[in-house]
């Protein structure tokens, strides 16, 4: 079975709150492949006492919230990827309740474009007003602006003689209710009529507040706190008389704006329940007329189901007459539920933009009994429907793809809106908050996959769209139009930002000999000693990083005796982070907004480091430091008593984390953005810190940091923390000993999925065996694992390889090679037959879905290649230095599978993991297939063996079953 096993989140819902609900669990049929968030739908029905449950949201994530008339009944939440079931795991039934307490807990001021009033307003601007509430929700509030002439904070009778003006205005669904007050010149006036007490004037500032009460029965007054209005001389002032009152045209019986402002749930059905979309953004401008309300970037995804026809697919029985009976309805439907459940069916249908449904496979399900050996029912017809596009948010996207700008309005349909780039940290241009320009592309040559001998668009620094039903969008292409500049752009990023230099002493009693044929060597061999600190050299700061081209440049061809010193440019590695400004001129004003842009948010050009490691050196039990033998931090379960699952208090209890082993107080540092849950003791005179993590790919888990020095701790609780925050340093077991005759400092890592809650409702250390805590502890070494690939590559930088990087790499050698042929004793022929370049390439990929396990292989994933072992010395570690596009960045180390031989690529061991070339790109390794194959004539079989012919006739064959998918795709 395939598809959701079950979801986890709470079953009890406060009524205006936000809640998540994610995917704990996947059947385990489900292609890896297929387990991501993207492809989960979610529908919310009512459960109505007596009545059938009645579906009133349909949703593409796990977000909802619901409205305070929900409190007190029950809803079913249910999580599917082809057909939704509402009794088992895969749903949870949810209860709505209420706010303890109806309350309004604060007043933000801010200007016309919602940000922080840093300075004085003048008359003729805009205040906008956020009331914050709890329990509220639907409630009518009196918003008043005053201007202030009493001492001390807060709102005083003294000043009622200077109100000006009042607003009604309804708390949202969000729970904040909003006004805008324009300081109109008028103002001026009555603010300088009256004076506080000893003043001769007002002076060259008028200060004024809004305070916020409820129209109903909910007791008590809030005020905000005061922002400054420039008060600039009048020729001639006309003072109020004393029986003047701005109430007659202000009072609180007769709002100023008569209709409050309000922002009305989205349902499905209008009958139903009020369920509400999520807002996953603050308007930048919100008013009872029009305004921005986000802008992103986004792909496209062919993932709407519409009832639109697209003919039929036929689907070819597998199985035989006996497994396929459908004389029932219960049979076709369990016929139906097989059939839509097979996810090659499925992949083709939405690489065709289309999809099918268990109602139309019923309906196709005509005869009694399908299968291979019947007679006339080997094949049905299955009706099918189109698949409509949706863009959808993205955080990130490599240099040179192809994405889409979008805007979001209120009330802006037919209007033009502009969007411009802009950089963060200015790694291209130079400068924080620089332009980036980029080219814009129509959508014929956004959906092109072959790449055109010309840099097709038009660079632009603005992109100006039309809004239509509330969205404007416009297809780009991350890259400038010269391929020179696209080559610097590249070079940026991957060096970082230039911070620095660092000076190297030579230190070779002997002297050190430079010539052309080892300078770069010797470069190389600088870096590493610059980083790691060696030969009397310091090491270099943390964070920053050098390249040996650099190194070549000033080394001269000579000797350098001890003592002499280069100096190079050192680099700070920074991401390449992109926000959005957008403008859209409405009816009465021009709206302004900037999107995208905090901490978290911001777009990526490149590939996220989702999860870092939670230490920035190596630990002293990885693999060839001091204690990597016997206490390997990544051992399997229970093998040694650092790793998960390892017996504690004399096999009482199970280990519940995985121990890092460190040098005396090392850093301990947040593994990616989160909030402070906890902090507290722990074990032995320790501490601890609990975090909430929540990735930007929408992972959510616990993470408890234990073994801390609790000295060291520099968070708090409620702390919103983010990624490479320090948050202490390791501490030690006091009174216990771990490794007889050492004083071990560690970090102690625990997992928790969240499935019993994110927060310490249910605390985490809990009476329950084996591990005497939470259920919904995991091992952590899957988050480890990841943060440590993220962290410690042979360049830190480096990420794992991933499918898309195979697609990339053979689309690129496809367009380089179609065009030529060979003439080679192709696959075993007995004469030599033209080969095109399309019949190599298909091969290059076949080989490397062989041996990467269709590009989800550990040695794939980081090294580029499969099957690529070392068994020579560094750069080239024994093979041919003449077919590397680049050379090899190092090693990885890991235990070799039986492969296709069931010996192992080199007779297989066992006992000790082998060393694996790693390489810079994926093209790099298939580069490397390509050349040898051309130098060999085409026998690619050489490869696997290059002394049996009958291992290399086993290796044809095996490639055979192999489709090159992406070679089709081409």
């Amino acid at each position: 079975m395939k598809g959701i096993k079950a979801i986890q989140g709470k079953t009890q819902v406060v009524a205006g709150q936000w809640e998540n609900y994610t995917v704990s669990e996947w059947h385990s049929q489900t292609p890896l492949a297929s387990r991501v968030t993207s492809s989960v739908k979610w529908d919310i029905y009512y459960l109505e006492p007596g009545k059938p449950p009645l579906l009133v949201l349909q949703k593409s994530e796990g977000r909802v919230r619901f409205r305070e008339e929900a409190i007190g009944r029950k809803f079913l939440i249910v999580a599917y990827m082809y057909e939704p079931t509402l009794n088992d795991s895969s749903s949870i039934e949810i209860t709505i309740i209420g706010t303890e307490k109806a309350e309004i807990l604060k007043i933000d001021l801010t200007d016309v474009n919602d940000q922080p009033i840093s300075g004085p307003l003048a008359y003729g601007q805009t205040i906008n007003a956020h009331v914050h509430t709890t329990g509220m929700q639907g409630v009518s509030l009196m918003l008043s602006l005053y201007e202030d002439d009493a001492q001390g904070s807060g709102h005083s009778s003294e000043n009622d003689q200077n109100h000006l003006k009042t607003i009604t205005a309804e708390v949202g669904s969000n729970g904040i209710a909003f006004a805008q007050f324009m300081l109109e010149p008028d103002f001026q006036r009555i603010a300088n009529a009256y004076l506080a007490k000893g003043d001769s004037d007002e002076g060259a500032y008028h200060e004024f507040y809004v305070t916020a009460r409820s129209m109903g029965e909910i007791p008590g007054l809030t005020s905000s706190g005061n922002v400054n209005v420039a008060n600039p001389p009048q020729e001639s002032p006309v003072p109020l008389e004393d029986n003047t009152s701005t109430e007659e045209s202000n009072s609180a019986e007769t709002p100023v704006e008569a209709e409050p402002v309000k922002s009305e749930p989205v349902t499905v059905d209008p009958g139903a329940i009020d369920v509400e979309v999520p807002e996953n953004k603050t308007p930048t401008v919100i008013g009872a007329e029009d305004g921005l309300l986000n802008a992103y970037f986004a792909k496209k995804e062919y993932i709407e189901k519409t009832d639109e026809d697209a003919g039929t697919y036929k689907y070819t029985f597998g199985g035989n007459k006996a497994a396929n009976k459908t004389s029932t309805p219960q049979e076709k439907e369990a016929v139906a539920d097989a059939i839509l459940n097979k996810a090659k069916i499925n992949d083709k249908l939405k690489a065709e933009k289309r999809y099918t449904t268990k109602e139309a496979i019923i309906q196709s399900l005509t005869a009694e009994e399908y299968g291979k050996d019947t007679e006339d029912n080997k094949t049905v017809e299955l009706k099918t429907f189109k698949l409509g596009p949706k863009l959808i948010p993205i955080n990130s996207a490599p240099l040179e793809g192809k994405v889409y700008l979008v805007v979001e309005t209120a009330g802006l349909d037919g209007k033009q809106a502009t969007i411009t780039i802009k950089e963060k940290d200015g790694v291209i241009k130079g400068s924080p908050d620089a332009i980036l320009p980029v080219l814009e592309i129509t959508e014929e040559q956004m959906e092109e996959t072959e790449t055109s001998e010309e840099v097709q668009g038009t660079e632009k620094n603005q992109f100006t769209v039309t809004v239509e039903n509330g969205i404007g969008k416009v297809p780009i292409q991350l890259r400038p139009k010269s391929d020179e500049d696209l080559e610097q752009w590249k070079e940026k990023i991957a060096k970082g930002k230039e911070d620095g230099n660092y000076t190297y002493t030579f230190n070779n009693e002997n002297g050190t000999a430079i010539n052309a044929e080892n300078k770069a060597k010797i470069a190389e061999i600088i870096v590493v000693n610059a980083k790691e600190g060696k030969f009397g050299n310091p090491k270099m700061e943390s964070g920053k990083t050098a390249y040996k081209e650099d190194v070549e440049a000033v080394l001269e061809e000579k000797t350098y005796n001890k003592g002499d010193t280069i100096t190079f440019s050192t680099y700070k590695k920074e991401t390449e982070q992109l926000w959005l400004e957008a403008e859209c001129a409405g009816e009465n004003k021009n709206h302004k907004g900037k999107f995208l842009k905090k901490d978290g948010a911001y777009f990526v050009i490149g590939k996220i480091k989702e999860i870092i490691f939670p230490l920035l050196i190596k630990p002293e039990n990885d693999t060839g430091k001091k204690w990597g033998n016997n206490y390997y931090w990544a051992a399997s379960q229970g093998a040694n008593q650092a790793a998960f699952n390892s017996n504690r208090s004399r096999g009482t209890r199970k280990h519940a984390g995985r121990d890092l082993y460190t040098l005396p107080e090392t850093p301990v540092v947040a593994i990616c953005k989160g909030k402070v849950l906890e902090v507290k003791n722990f074990y032995a005179q320790t501490h601890q810190v609990t975090v909430l993590h929540e990735t930007n790919d929408r992972r959510k888990f616990i993470i408890r940091y234990g073994e801390l020095a609790p000295s060291s701790i520099t968070v708090k609780e409620g702390d919103s923390i983010t990624q490479g925050k320090q948050i202490g340093v390791t501490g030690h077991l006091v009174g216990i000993t771990v490794i007889s005759g050492e004083t071990v400092y560690m970090l102690h890592f625990e997992h928790y999925t969240g499935e019993k809650g994110y927060d310490l409702t249910t605390a985490l250390s809990t009476g329950d065996k084996p591990f005497m805590r939470r259920t919904d502890l995991v091992d952590s070494i899957t988050i480890l694992e990841e943060g440590y690939k993220n962290t410690f590559g042979e360049n830190s930088e480096n990420q794992l390889f991933t499918e898309e990087d195979g697609k990339e790499a053979i689309t690129e050698l496809y367009n380089k090679y179609k065009d030529e042929t060979w003439s080679w004793k192709w696959e075993g022929s007995e004469k030599e037959i033209e080969v095109s370049g399309k019949d190599l390439i298909t091969i290059v990929e076949k080989m490397y879905r062989l041996e990467t396990s269709h590009f989800k292989s550990k040695q794939y994933q980081n090294c580029g290649t499969g099957g690529m072992e070392a068994f020579g010395s560094p750069p080239y570690y024994g093979w041919d230095s003449s077919l590397f596009i680049e050379q090899p960045v190092g090693t990885w180390s890991a235990y070799e599978g039986k492969g296709l031989s069931g010996v192992g690529g080199n007779a297989q061991i066992t006992t000790t993991q082998k060393e694996f070339v790693k390489l810079p790109s994926v093209l790099a390794g298939m580069e490397y297939k390509v050349k040898y194959i051309i130098k060999y004539n085409g026998n690619y079989a050489r490869w696997f063996n290059k002394n049996s012919e009958t291992a290399q006739k086993a290796y044809v064959t095996s490639l055979r079953g192999i489709r090159a998918r992406f070679v089709e795709g081409l």
